[in-house]
């Protein structure tokens, strides 16, 4: 499992998915300098998230993680404000380059 230390405090903006592809980039605003993370997932096999703010309304992370094997995946993103939003690929890989 790796966890994306980088990305706490971060803004999740937006989540993309390319349904005829199949693919998934979530876009994060990091650090004093405000630039751009994307997270981009290959061969999508399931999106799901909540958006029902049980700790409070927040759009900062509070954890994010990938986890990997053979078959598939997983993105899990833990938002600030309890809320979980899970992803499913065939792999996923982080764009700190982004702008």
């Amino acid at each position: 499992m790796r966890t994306l230390k980088h990305l706490h405090d971060s803004t999740l903006k937006r989540v993309d998915l390319d349904w005829v592809v199949g693919s998934l980039a979530a876009s994060f605003i990091v650090g004093a300098d405000q630039h751009e993370v994307r997270i981009v997932g290959d061969g999508v096999k399931s999106f799901s998230y909540d958006r029902q703010f049980p700790w409070g309304r927040s759009a900062s992370v509070n954890e994010c993680q990938i986890e990997s094997d053979r078959a598939e995946a997983v993105l899990t993103i833990e938002m600030q404000s309890g809320d979980i939003l899970i992803g499913k690929a065939n792999s996923f890989s982080v764009d700190d380059t982004a702008r």
